[in-house]
Order: structure tokens, then C-alpha cells, then sequence
């Protein structure tokens, strides 16, 4: 028997081979894992700069690199008394609702993206170049999320119902802007108005 049929024959490279199958699957899980907020099952802020850095090749690969796009971005509104009134496990049921019903609402255009980056702030990339195309998906968005109703018992044991409501403001920019300039305008929307989040 010649050495190359004893190595195909081998138990050993069996292991080897099964062992680097799970090692492979578990790669692609933890890579999965972390492109993905762990509450809510969206894509995290490392996942929504991958897709904008994906976005950008795109534009430039079709000879389009001035085309702009539109960022929304908000946070639900009186989170914190929902954590403190209900408890962080209902805050947490809350938060998942909400995710669900944002990728729901952005399944309905193609390209559209969510994700939420941390807590309860949720982002959202569309291929939306008018102030019009904004503010009909803003305020659809925005409408639906505010019709939810979640029923969860009070830190009291008081079966209630939580309409949660989430107020969102959009940036419109080129696709070409760098993903830093563009966050730390977000952020300036954010803090020149904090009442509107």
C-alpha cells in the first residue's frame, strides 16, 4: 500500500477534515454574530458600515459616485420611563417589536437598510434621493411604529398595553461622503435638537 493510500484511508485525516467543517461553520456563525445587535436581531454599527462602505463601491463601480442617499435616524421616545415602569426585560420585548416592525417597513423597497447600533437608537439607509421620498417612508415609519401595541405587566403586576412612538429625523447626502463625517452629522442633528429624540 503506497503512502498516499494510507493517508486517504487514515482515521486521523477523517478528524482532521470533520474538525475544520466545524471549525469553518463556527467562524461563519461568529461572523454572523457579530454584524448583529443581540437584542433586537438587527444588523449592529459595524454591519451599517460594511453596507455603507458596500454602497459606495457600487455607485462608483456604476459610474454614479455623487449619488445621494438618505440616513434616518431616531430613537425611541420615553424609553427610559418604559424600562423604569415596566422593568429591562419588557424593555427589551419592546425594542425587538420594534426592530421586527422596522426591517418589516424596509422589505418594502428594495436596497433599504436597519440597523440598530446600540440601545434603543435605530438607523436607516435608503436609496432615497428626495426630500419627498424621505419624509413619505420618515412619517409611514414613524405611523406604524406609533399603531403598535404591546401588552406587558407593570413592575406592579398590572397588565398593560405600551404604544411606543419613535421620532426620527433624516440626513440626505452623497454616497460619496465619508462614513465618519456623515455620523458626526447625524449626531449634530441629534444634539442641536435632543427634545425631538
Amino acid at each position: 500500500m503506497t503512502k498516499e493510500r494510507r493517508a486517504e484511508n487514515s482515521p486521523y485525516i477523517t478528524l482532521c477534515d470533520e474538525q475544520l467543517v466545524s471549525l469553518m461553520a463556527e467562524i461563519v456563525l461568529l461572523r454572523r454574530l457579530a454584524m448583529l445587535n443581540e437584542k433586537t436581531e438587527l444588523p449592529n454599527a459595524r454591519a451599517f458600515i460594511q453596507r455603507y462602505d458596500e454602497l459606495q463601491r457600487e455607485f462608483v463601480r456604476c459610474g454614479k459616485p455623487d449619488q445621494k442617499i438618505t440616513i434616518i435616524y431616531g430613537d425611541l421616545t420615553k424609553f427610559k420611563v418604559i424600562n423604569e415602569e415596566y422593568g429591562d426585560t419588557v424593555g427589551d420585548e419592546v425594542l425587538l417589536a420594534v426592530g421586527q416592525k422596522l426591517a418589516e417597513e424596509c422589505q418594502l423597497r428594495p436596497g433599504d437598510f436597519v440597523a440598530n447600533p446600540h440601545g434603543d437608537s435605530f438607523i436607516i439607509l435608503l436609496i432615497a434621493d428626495t426630500k419627498k421620498a424621505a419624509c413619505t417612508v420618515e412619517n409611514r415609519i414613524s405611523r406604524n411604529v406609533h399603531q403598535m401595541r404591546i401588552s406587558a405587566r407593570d413592575k406592579r403586576g398590572n397588565m398593560r398595553t405600551i404604544s411606543p412612538s419613535i421620532k426620527l429625523k433624516y440626513v440626505i447626502s452623497p454616497v460619496n461622503k465619508n462614513i465618519n463625517d456623515l455620523l458626526r452629522q447625524i449626531d449634530c442633528a441629534h444634539y442641536e435638537d435632543p427634545r425631538s429624540f
